[in-house]
């Protein structure tokens, strides 16, 4: 079990650089960042439900976690 706080889960189809995680690890991301496969910023206060708010073109990908 993981103690610890988790403020959001990012999934990459590539490997990021240094600078990639130094420029972003403390904003929000649009969703349709290049490699960008799954992004879940568990901020919603919804139960327990984080929605995946990564995107291929403008749709959602919708790979909700429940």
């Amino acid at each position: 079990m993981l103690a610890a706080d988790i403020d959001d889960v990012r999934l990459w189809n590539r490997e990021i650089s240094a600078k990639e995680v130094a420029d972003n690890f403390n904003r929000y991301l649009g969703g349709n960042e290049a490699g960008l496969i799954g992004y879940w910023p568990m901020d919603e206060g919804i139960s327990t439900y984080a929605f995946d708010c990564s995107k291929s073109d403008k749709v959602f990908n919708e790979n909700h976690i429940s």
